[in-house]
């Protein structure tokens, strides 16, 4: 695993939602599959009694596995002053398991067109 942390430019698919390219530098991802996604809400490393609706983090998280057999945990933080920004936050090795639990959905990016009534679980991000 790679801890990465720098802010990525990332190419979304035609909802707006799902990460279609990641690019870092001149390194550019392809993720094949969505892995995972999450939300989060939480206060990070404050202290309890300093807990105020404005330190709460406001991120959306996806595990894309790319074409190299990569996969990249990267955030999409709403919480920013300019609006948000994506960040790749760690990148982990083919063979690795970054999984923190059990995912909740996988959907194949390689077909990127979907009808109507074929909607995704977490749509909703």
């Amino acid at each position: 695993m790679r801890f990465v942390s720098k802010k990525v430019t990332v190419e979304l698919n035609a909802s707006g939602k799902v990460p279609e390219a990641v690019v870092l530098g001149s390194q550019r991802y392809h993720p094949l599959e969505l892995v995972a996604q999450w939300r989060d809400y939480g206060f990070g490393r404050v202290p309890m009694p300093s807990h105020n609706w404005r330190m709460r983090h406001n991120r959306n998280y996806y595990l894309l596995m790319t074409e190299g057999g990569e996969t990249l945990e990267l955030y999409r933080n709403l919480s920013t002053p300019k609006g948000s920004e994506w960040v790749l936050y760690r990148i982990h090795e083919t063979g690795e398991v970054p999984l923190r639990e059990k995912p909740k959905i996988r959907q194949n990016l390689s077909n990127r067109s979907m009808s109507e009534g074929q909607k995704g679980d977490n749509d909703e991000l």
